[in-house]
């Protein structure tokens, strides 16, 4: 009967400690929230380093229920403030760790692409830039590709016309795919209530993919989503100069509108 009533007792406790672990709590204005209310309510405050602690402090409890999702925002974060290393470790995680059909993992996906493709265009830049500096009787390299586009890239649904046409149809495709694509719940997650337009530069390479993205905006979390939106673009036919195919710029601006 002794023994009995010794194993209930630890059955209790260990209970008990299982309960605390999964509801470990912090205060906040006097209120009680749990590690991963903490990182939602600071994100949503734009208290942005506070909020990526609490991520930190939420991931270690280890909670199933939120753990994909905290995985994700820990990416985006890390990702907005150039930590690309540690930011394709968390997309990683999301990648490796959710269902099939899974909005967090398409996402994940595209911004683990994203951040490889922006790691390559810097040392792109940096290459360039050695060469500049070789090349000191020149005051920049030109880029024939460039130059002199006589055909400019298309997205096959658009018929082969004119290049005011072409290029009407391929702006009202870009618009498209930016306002079915953006997350507009994202600024909520982040704290901003206003108006934010941000301006993103990029090129469709002769592959037809736009590549070496650049945005500038004044919220970092909006930039990186307004360049994941252009970075998903469907591939294009890639424009044309003396029967080759060229690199053609663009630049799109994106606007967030708070919801």
């Amino acid at each position: 009967m002794k023994n009995l009533y010794y194993l209930f007792a630890i059955t209790v406790l260990l209970g008990s400690s299982c309960q605390t672990k999964s509801t470990i709590v912090t205060k906040i204005n006097g209120s009680e929230k749990t590690f991963y209310e903490a990182a939602k309510y600071y994100l949503s405050e734009a208290e942005y380093n506070k909020g990526l602690e609490a991520i930190h402090q939420a991931i270690q409890e280890k909670n199933q229920e939120h753990l994909v999702e905290l995985y994700y925002l820990k990416g985006f974060m890390l990702h907005a403030y150039g930590k690309t290393t540690d930011a394709s470790a968390a997309y990683q995680y999301v990648i490796d760790h959710t269902e099939t059909y899974s909005l967090y993992k398409n996402k994940a996906a595209q911004l683990f692409a994203l951040n490889l493709a922006e790691e390559e265009f810097q040392e792109q830049i940096r290459v360039k830039q050695e060469e500049l500096l070789k090349n000191k009787n020149n005051e920049q390299l030109t880029d024939d590709s460039y130059l002199m586009v006589e055909k400019q890239p298309r997205f096959p649904t658009c018929p082969e016309t004119t290049q005011k046409e072409i290029q009407k149809c391929s702006s009202q495709i870009v618009q498209e795919h930016i306002v079915s694509t953006y997350d507009v719940g994202l600024g909520n997650t982040f704290g901003v209530y206003e108006k934010v337009r941000t301006h993103v530069y990029y090129t469709i390479d002769t592959e037809g993919d736009a590549t070496s993205i650049v945005a500038r905006g004044t919220n970092a979390f909006l930039s990186l989503e307004a360049k994941r939106v252009i970075f998903s673009l469907p591939q294009m036919l890639p424009g044309e100069s003396r029967g080759e195919k060229v690199s053609v710029p663009f630049s799109v601006p994106v606007t967030y509108n708070p919801l």
